[in-house]
């Protein structure tokens, strides 16, 4: 899945035209490696973080991975 497909869909999710499912944490998951890989790259990206929402959303990502 590319990057700008992962952005569309947790959007669609945030917006609550989509439900959220385990494609959705797959996604999310694909996004936060996805910028841990910039940060390694480049200073440049170290301030850079997700928003309070998608931050909400992964907090239940992992509630969900550990029940």
């Amino acid at each position: 899945m590319q990057t700008a497909e992962a952005i569309h869909l947790l959007q669609r999710t945030l917006q609550g035209t989509r439900a959220v499912d385990e494609y959705t944490h797959y996604n999310l998951g694909i996004l936060e490696d996805r910028l841990e890989q910039l940060k390694r790259k480049s200073p440049l990206f170290q301030g850079i973080c997700f928003s309070e929402d998608i931050e909400n959303l992964a907090g239940r990502s992992a509630a969900i991975a550990v029940h």
